[in-house]
This record gives C-alpha cells, sequence and structure tokens, in this order.
C-alpha cells in the first residue's frame, strides 16, 4: 500500500513539477493598436453619466471629464479642476493608466487599468459619428456612459 501511494505521489509530483513554466519574466504580447481612423479615436467629452433606470443621472459640461482614446490602445482620462466625477474611472479607483481593447464582433469595449491590469471591464458600444455611449443595461443596473464629441 506504501508503495502505490509512494508511486502515486511520486507520479504526481513529477508531473505538476513538469507542468510549471517560469514565464513570469516574459512580457505580456502588446495588444495590436487600433488603427488611427477608427470612430473611437479621440477626445470625447462626458455629459451624462447613468447608473439605472431608478438613480438620478449625472450631468456634466463638455469639458468636464474628457476622455481621450489614443491610437496605442491607451486611454487618458482629464478630470477639469473642481469637478468631482460620480464613476469609478474618472476617480482613478482603477488606475491613473488605462488601456483598451475593442471586440468589433460583440460590440464591446475593454477596460482596464494599471491598479488591476488583468481584470478588463466590459462596455458595450453605440458609436457614431458624434456620440458614444459606453456601458451596460440599466435595467439590470449597470452603469452607462455617454459622451460627445
Amino acid at each position: 500500500m506504501k508503495t502505490i501511494f509512494l508511486t502515486i505521489s511520486i507520479i504526481l509530483s513529477s508531473a505538476l513539477y513538469i507542468s510549471c513554466n517560469n514565464n513570469d519574466d516574459e512580457p505580456t504580447p502588446p495588444s495590436p493598436p487600433i488603427e488611427e481612423n477608427h470612430p473611437i479615436v479621440g477626445k470625447w467629452n462626458l455629459i451624462e453619466l447613468r447608473y439605472s433606470m431608478w438613480s438620478s443621472n449625472c450631468y456634466y459640461d463638455s469639458g468636464d471629464i474628457v476622455w481621450n482614446f489614443k491610437p496605442d490602445n491607451t486611454l487618458e482620462i482629464f478630470v477639469k479642476e473642481g469637478i468631482e466625477p460620480e464613476d469609478s474611472f474618472s476617480q482613478g479607483v482603477l488606475g491613473d493608466e488605462y488601456i483598451y481593447l475593442i471586440n468589433e464582433t460583440s460590440d464591446t469595449v475593454c477596460l482596464a487599468g494599471n491598479y488591476y491590469p488583468d481584470w478588463f471591464i466590459g462596455l458595450s458600444m453605440n458609436l457614431n459619428e458624434n456620440t458614444l455611449i459606453l456601458g451596460g443595461s440599466l435595467a439590470s443596473d449597470g452603469a452607462q456612459y455617454k459622451f460627445e464629441r
């Protein structure tokens, strides 16, 4: 019985050791850059934030909070001095540097802040020339961000 237990333990230990890979030093491959002429690239003014169908909306003037989607998949968020944003992205809770990825198939934008780089937040995207709406369903208490150029 001891021989069987010892044999199984050696086999399992060997399998675990072999499956370990020391790739911590390898850089994460960069996200493919978005095309410079993609409609999301550029500065967007947050003008309305909605948390749910039953909560009050937050309205902002153009220039109060600006999200700048850059072609290198980085997102800069500028908040005008004296403005107190209501959302976690603009408050800097998730980071002070963001990256974004776009899934064209599902019309989704995924955002990650540098404080939690492996934690992507997916937001549905409705985009036309001068209006961008990001967010989930208000019926399920998802936040919705409305931007204008």
